[in-house]
């Protein structure tokens, strides 16, 4: 008889059943592809969680958070509004700054 040597798992929470589209986002970016004419390096990723709709931004490596979300204000903002919840899996301090 084998003994269990794993403690016991948490409760599960189920997350909230979205009502609206672009109301809960995932901001992350795709890296370390080649430079193009305009010296784009990376790509902004922008997806709605309810619709999977996503937008794809071109981005430079020396962009910082305030030109982020400048172009998220231009690209996303100006057609969706503001969302209520931007998840992103980069460091806290961009979320923060952003």
């Amino acid at each position: 008889m084998k003994i269990q040597h794993q403690h016991l798992g948490g409760y599960l929470y189920p997350h909230d059943i979205l009502t609206q589209k672009w109301q809960v986002i995932l901001v992350n970016f795709i890296v370390g592809l080649p430079k193009t004419r305009f010296h784009h390096e990376f790509i902004l990723v922008i997806v709605d969680k309810l619709t999977k709709v996503a937008h794809f931004i071109l981005a430079n490596t020396i962009d910082d958070a305030s030109t982020v979300a400048n172009k998220f204000t231009h690209y996303i903002f100006k057609l969706h509004g503001f969302p209520e919840v931007i998840i992103s899996y980069r460091d806290s301090k961009f979320p923060s700054i952003f």
